[in-house]
Formats: structure tokens, C-alpha cells, sequence
């Protein structure tokens, strides 16, 4: 008879969803995942916890209105739309249901640590094998790719996990991974960065002089590295400078009439152009949205990676993007998604594993800041790998939170039955004492 370790198998479907994040399409990526969530529905015989439906619930809502709003919108885009708005509820069971028999905390911080390292070295690597992309901030991004937020994920759970590592291989690592970070000199990445290092510094009682070696560290590499670049043909860091300090033009709603302004302020327009369809619209639209599918009309004419548009299917900005799709009932049921999140960490919190409740809660603050510049959780690439962990991290400590609850409820039941066994076993004295009643009467 052979005998399968669901364990393992688990374990490696873990690292199968997690590498096809970052080297399959966004659609073949969606189908894995839905066969993988198929699968486990069908082994839990489509038993879902209450907790996990209350936390699929909100999106299930916003997918839902978001189709019935939709009847008069071309198939093409609804179709496009229902792969953003459905991918995170199938992530989220996903996650929740693969680490049902894990209850490990070691073992998921082990394959997100190894699946960052995996993924740094990969991404170091094409500059090693190609350093003339080097000089050039564009051709750095295209080549290396946009971003990556495990990496910075992976630095979090090493900094907050104690027995993993040697300290000489944890530098190392660390090492490795920043440098990955560092290269894509991505701003959202750099924001997720300053989210999480927040979140480990400041909310940590111990050992903050360690915490503050770790952060002056980073900040040292990231100097370093960026003198290096400065130097260089172009200065891509420079580039990357003036990029974080538009940034608040760039995503602020403005009517930019100039075409130089509106590609340099692009996300801007774009949001305006949202905003001003979704004031325009009637009391229902603004309620429960134009449906999936809808489009945002420009205004113009415009060059978006070759391609020629007047309207976009999808915005930057992943609120407007909520509120055009799915109305303020939709941005009602994200927010009520988040709290639910939230909420459901308290349950779990304990002393020995209150760090990673904290880097859980650091994620789903990166989730609203990612929504506001790239989106968020519904779009192509949607920060996935954020959401995944996040649910994977809250799975297995709502397990073992669980599992402590049983023993100590074995263990009250145990106490209790011994003791009503050594209560019914002894004797039943009738002699009487100094201190009975009948004593104490007969003295007065």
C-alpha cells in the first residue's frame, strides 16, 4: 500500500502556487489555483469553517453585484473583470484550506524564506548574466521586473524567527534578499518595505537595539548601492528619486490638459477620469456601480504600451475601481473584508506567536496602501503573494490556536473527573467535630 504525506504534498503545492505568481500568466495562474481550491473542497467534502466564509463573504458579495450590474457590458471585459474580482476569494480558500493539517508556523516561514531566496537569486542573476541593463532605469525594470514583495515578506518572518538560521547564514540571506529588493527599484515595494519595518520596530518591546542594527543596516546597503548606480550612465537612482518625490502629484485626482502632463501624471488623470464617471452617475450607479466590464472613459486619445486608448477596463487607483464597479456597496464590503481580517487575528493572538499576528496585520496595511497605487488585490498580478501569506500565516495559527483550546479543555475535563473520582472514593465520616453545628449549638 503506498502511503502519501499530506503534509508534504501540501507543503509542495504551497511552493507550486507561489512560483506560479511569478512565471505563469495572471489567467493560467487563476485556473491553478481553482483547481487547487476544486480539489481541496472535494478532500473536505465542500465543508468550509465559518470563519474562513466570513472572510470569503465580503468578496463573494462585491463579485456578485458586480455581475448582476453588468448585462449591458461587452463579455470580453466581464470576463477580464471576473478573473480580478474572483482571485482573491480562491486565493483565501486556498490558503486557509492547504495549512488545515500544518499547524506549523516553522514550516510555512521555512517555504516562504526558501521561495525568496529562490526568487532573489533568480532575479540577481539576470543583472549578473546582463549588467548593461544596469545604466538605464527603464531597461532595469523591464528586464528585472516591476516588483516583488516576498522578498521583503521573507525578511520580516527571518527577523521575527529565532532557531531557523545561524546568525552568519541569516545575514547572508538577509543580504541576498535586500539586494533583490534594492534592484527593482520599485516604489510600492519601498513603501511595502517601510510598512513592515514599521510594524517590527515599533511594536516590538525586546531587543529594539537589534531592530535598529537591522534597519541602519538596510538603509546602509540601500546607500551604498545607490551611490554605485548614481555614478553610472543616466543615474536610474535618480530617476527613482524623482519618481518617489511625484509621487503624490502623480496619484492625486487632477484635469491635466497637456498630453507631457498627463503621461508624467498618468495615474492622476486616470483617477480624475474615474472620479468624475462616478459623480456623474445616478443614484444607482453610485450605489452598486456601472457593473464588471465597465470602462473609464479618457477623454483622449493615448499611447499605453504601444497600444492605442480611449477607454481603460482597469485603473490604477483600486478604489475609484471598486466604486465604478461595484459602487459604495462595494467599497463598503472591501473595508468590511479588512475588518473581518482584523478581527479574526484577535482571536489568535497569543505571547509565543503575537510577531507574526503583527507582520499578518503589517500585510493587510500594505494591501490598502497597494490598492490606492496599483490596484491592490484586484487586478492582474494583485499582490498575491501578500494575500496568500497573509492567509496561510492566520490559517495555521487559527489551527494551532484551536488545538490549544482542545488540550485545554481535555486537560480542565481530565482535572475535573479525577477529582470527582477521588471524592466519590473517600470515606463519609458521621463522627462528629468541634466545629459542627450541633457542637457549637450545644455550647451557647
Amino acid at each position: 500500500m503506498i502511503y502519501i504525506d499530506k503534509r508534504k504534498t501540501e507543503q509542495n503545492v504551497i511552493y507550486l502556487i507561489f512560483f506560479s505568481f511569478y512565471f505563469f500568466s495572471y489567467k493560467i495562474n487563476f485556473f491553478v489555483m481553482l483547481l487547487v481550491s476544486l480539489i481541496l473542497l472535494i478532500r473536505n467534502k465542500f465543508k468550509i469553517q465559518k470563519k474562513m466564509f466570513a472572510l470569503l463573504l465580503p468578496n463573494i458579495l462585491l463579485l456578485i453585484i458586480g455581475l448582476i450590474n453588468s448585462m449591458n457590458n461587452q463579455n470580453y471585459y466581464i470576463q477580464h473583470d471576473i478573473f480580478y474580482f474572483a482571485n482573491p476569494i480562491i486565493i483565501l480558500m486556498t490558503g486557509f484550506m492547504l495549512t488545515k493539517k500544518i499547524n506549523d508556523v516553522e514550516t510555512v516561514t521555512k517555504i516562504i524564506i526558501n521561495i525568496a531566496i529562490i526568487i532573489s537569486l533568480i532575479h540577481i542573476g539576470k543583472f549578473i548574466y546582463k549588467p548593461s541593463v544596469l545604466g538605464d532605469y527603464n531597461s532595469i525594470r523591464e528586464y528585472g521586473g516591476l516588483d516583488s514583495y516576498i522578498e521583503v515578506i521573507a525578511i520580516s518572518l527571518i527577523f521575527n524567527s529565532k532557531n531557523l538560521y545561524n546568525k552568519i547564514l541569516k545575514r547572508i540571506i538577509i543580504f541576498i534578499l535586500l539586494c533583490s529588493i534594492i534592484s527593482y527599484l520599485s516604489r510600492v515595494v519601498f513603501g511595502v518595505s517601510i510598512i513592515l519595518v514599521f510594524f517590527l520596530i515599533f511594536n516590538r518591546s525586546k531587543k529594539k537595539f537589534k531592530s535598529l542594527i537591522f534597519l541602519l543596516t538596510t538603509l546602509i546597503i540601500l546607500g551604498s548601492f545607490s551611490i554605485f548606480l548614481t555614478g553610472m550612465k543616466e543615474s536610474p537612482v535618480f530617476v527613482f528619486y524623482n519618481k518617489i518625490a511625484n509621487s503624490i502629484n502623480e496619484i492625486s485626482p487632477s484635469d491635466y490638459s497637456d498630453i507631457a502632463e498627463i503621461n508624467k501624471n498618468w495615474r492622476g488623470y486616470e483617477a480624475y477620469r474615474t472620479k468624475e464617471m462616478f459623480e456623474n452617475g445616478t443614484i444607482t450607479k453610485k450605489l452598486f456601480g456601472y457593473g464588471l466590464g465597465s470602462l473609464v472613459d479618457l477623454g483622449i486619445n493615448i499611447d499605453l504600451n504601444g497600444q492605442v486608448y480611449d477607454e481603460v477596463v482597469i485603473t490604477h487607483n483600486g478604489y475609484y475601481m471598486i466604486l465604478i464597479k461595484t459602487g459604495l456597496f462595494g467599497l463598503l464590503m472591501f473595508f468590511l473584508f479588512l475588518y473581518r481580517f482584523n478581527d479574526f487575528l484577535k482571536e489568535v493572538e497569543h505571547v509565543q506567536y503575537n510577531a507574526f499576528v503583527k507582520i499578518i496585520r503589517a500585510l493587510l496595511v500594505s494591501i490598502t496602501f497597494l490598492t490606492l497605487v496599483v490596484t491592490g488585490i484586484y487586478s492582474q498580478t494583485g499582490c498575491f503573494e501578500i494575500l496568500f501569506t497573509a492567509s496561510l500565516l492566520s490559517s495555521v495559527l487559527f489551527g494551532i490556536h484551536n488545538k490549544m483550546n482542545i488540550s485545554f479543555h481535555q486537560i480542565s475535563d481530565l482535572g475535573e473527573t479525577e477529582h470527582l473520582s477521588h471524592a466519590s472514593r473517600a470515606p463519609i465520616s458521621l463522627k462528629r467535630t468541634p466545629n459542627s453545628v450541633s457542637d457549637s449549638c450545644s455550647r451557647l
